[in-house]
């Protein structure tokens, strides 16, 4: 099925949970946050959420620095 991954175009297979969506865009998942159609997602529902087709998925990883 397909997504909008940080507004590109991503094939995926149905049944794919934002946890295994994060690991294979941003590898390490200690460090981001995810909004599904504009909704944050908590973080303790990534293993159970499903993805659906036409979902637009933003991942964002923190950053460190100062200024």
């Amino acid at each position: 099925m397909r997504l909008v991954v940080n507004g590109a175009d991503r094939d995926v297979a149905a049944g794919t949970t934002v946890t295994a969506l994060v690991e294979e865009v941003a590898g390490d998942r200690r460090q981001v946050a995810v909004a599904i159609n504009g909704d944050i997602v908590e973080r303790n529902r990534w293993d159970e959420l499903e993805l659906d087709a036409g979902d637009h998925v933003e991942i964002v990883a923190a950053a460190q620095g100062g200024g």
